[in-house]
Order: C-alpha cells, then structure tokens, then sequence
C-alpha cells in the first residue's frame, strides 16, 4: 500500500480507533498494522513520519490524551479513569502524564475547577448586583437583588417591593433577553434586601 498523505491520514484514523475500541488491552505493532491493512513495517514507518513515534509509544500517546481530555471535560476522578485506559499502575501512569502534558492529573482537574468557576463566576458583589423593574403585584418600581446562586444563567433574583410588600424571584436568564419571568413568591430573609 502506498501511504500517501490521504492514507497516512486514514492510517493513523484507523490506529486510533483500534486503541479506543480495546481501552485496557495491550496492542502491539500487529494489531495496529492489522487494523490499518498495512504491513508492520510500513505502519511503523507511518508513524515514524506522522508522529515520531514508535506503534507502543503511540499507543501510550493516544491513551494519556484520552486520560488527558476526559479530566479536562468530565467530572471523573482520576484512578478511575486512568483505570480506564488501561492504566493500573498509578505513579507511572502520573509521571508519563506529566511529562506529556506538562502538569500532573491532579492539576488538570484543579485547572478545570478553576476554569469552569472563572467562566461562571460573576464578579459583582451579592450585595451591589442591581437591575431595576416593576412590582408584578402594584407596579411600583424595584430592585433586583441576586439571591447568590452563582454560575447559572438561570439563578434567581429578588423581588422585594417596599409599597405593597411582595416578594418574589425573578429569572436572571430572562432579565438577559430584556424580559422578566416570575416565579412565585416567597418571604426575604432579613438582611438580603
């Protein structure tokens, strides 16, 4: 087989899904080969060129990348992924990750935490967080007071009307868009307005 770049392409596809379909097996430069339709030697030469890696270092590769974008998108716990990926022996399994992403698994998840909190977290303080609308119940103009649910866009804003006294929530999603969407009324605890 003539390895063009097409084929390369689809060489290293073919590699990557015979990695992904056995997780925890152990595959060696046959089965790659196998999966591919190439001969030993040519995928190893394929490899070489793409990657500059051998067919075992690939494997390895693919499956801490696997490890890799698993803890940067999904809440799971570490063992237990890399346990998926074939990986039992823990302290090797961190140290080859480090060296290949530059932090350890640990850090990865720390960096998604922190990530995901900068993303959703909005700065302004419980307390300062005012937008003005009307009373549902008189009309009276109020103000909204964040009720502290941080990092949804659907988190719930105060009511509180000092004319007629009612209370009630307000979605923040649907201040966003310029409209108001009530939800029923319930009594502010002392000090939040």
């Amino acid at each position: 087989m003539d390895l063009t770049a097409r084929s390369n392409d689809e060489l290293l596809k073919a590699v990557r899904q015979r990695i992904d379909a056995d997780a925890t097996g152990v595959i060696d430069a046959a089965a790659l080969a196998e999966a591919a339709h190439v001969r030993e030697s040519e995928l190893r030469s394929a490899l070489r060129v793409q990657t500059g890696l051998s067919p075992r270092q690939f494997v390895l590769h693919h499956r801490l990348d696997a490890v890799h974008q698993a803890l940067r998108l999904h809440d799971g716990d570490i063992i237990n992924t890399a346990q998926a990926w074939g990986f039992v022996h823990l302290q090797r399994f961190t140290d080859a990750y480090a060296s290949q992403h530059g932090e350890t698994p640990a850090e990865t998840i720390a960096r998604r935490t922190s990530d995901r909190a900068r993303s959703t977290h909005d700065p302004t303080p419980r307390r300062e967080m005012r937008r003005t609308t009307s009373c549902p119940s008189c009309g009276h103009p109020v103000a909204l007071l964040s009720a502290g649910v941080w990092g949804s866009d659907r988190a719930a804003s105060v009511i509180a009307c000092t004319a007629c006294g009612y209370t009630g929530s307000a979605q923040r999603s649907a201040l966003a868009t310029g409209g108001l969407e009530h939800t029923k009324g319930f009594p502010v605890p002392e000090g939040d307005h």
